[in-house]
C-alpha cells in the first residue's frame, strides 16, 4: 500500500514533536550525584545539629567550653578539620575518618584509647548520647562531614 504524501508528512511531524519532547526531557533534571550531595549536603543540618542543640550547647556555646562552639551556624568551622585542644595530635572530626575523630571518642567515652583524658561527653551524663544519635554522627563522618 503507497502512503500519500500528507500522511508521510503527518507521520514525520508527529517524529519530530516526540524526539522534540524528549530532546527537553533532561534539561531540569539533576544528575544522581547532584541529588546525592544535596542531601548530604543537609544532613548536618537536619540530623547532627540538633544532637548539638539539644546535647551539648548548654555548655559548648561562644567557645567558653574547650574553645569549642557547637551552636547552630558556628559549630561545623569549630569542629571540622579542626585540632582539639584537649588532644592536638587529633583533629576534632576528620572527614571519612571515625577513628581519628576526637570528638566521637569523647562522645563514645573511648578517649583513653587514643592517649586522650577528661570526661565522656556530654558532661551532665549520664544519660549521654544514644546509639541512635552517635550513628547519626558517624554517618555524617561517614560520608565526608559535610556542611
Amino acid at each position: 500500500k503507497q502512503m500519500r504524501p500528507f500522511a508521510i508528512q503527518k507521520n514525520y511531524f508527529i517524529l519530530f514533536l516526540f524526539c522534540s519532547f524528549l530532546s527537553g526531557c533532561g534539561d531540569n533534571i539533576e544528575s544522581k550525584e547532584e541529588i546525592d550531595t544535596q542531601t548530604v549536603a543537609s544532613f548536618y543540618e537536619s540530623q547532627v545539629q540538633p544532637i548539638w542543640n539539644t546535647r551539648c550547647t548548654p555548655c559548648h556555646v561562644g567557645g567558653t567550653s574547650g574553645g569549642m562552639s557547637l551552636s547552630a551556624g558556628v559549630s561545623y568551622a569549630n569542629i571540622v578539620n579542626v585540632q582539639s585542644s584537649e588532644l592536638p595530635s587529633m583533629k576534632r572530626i576528620t572527614p571519612n575518618n571515625i577513628p581519628s575523630s576526637y570528638l566521637l571518642h569523647k562522645l563514645k567515652g573511648t578517649q583513653f584509647l587514643v592517649r586522650g583524658f577528661g570526661s565522656q561527653m556530654p558532661q551532665s551524663g549520664p544519660p549521654f548520647l544514644n546509639d541512635g544519635q552517635i550513628a547519626i554522627i558517624e554517618k555524617w563522618v561517614n560520608e565526608g562531614a559535610l556542611p
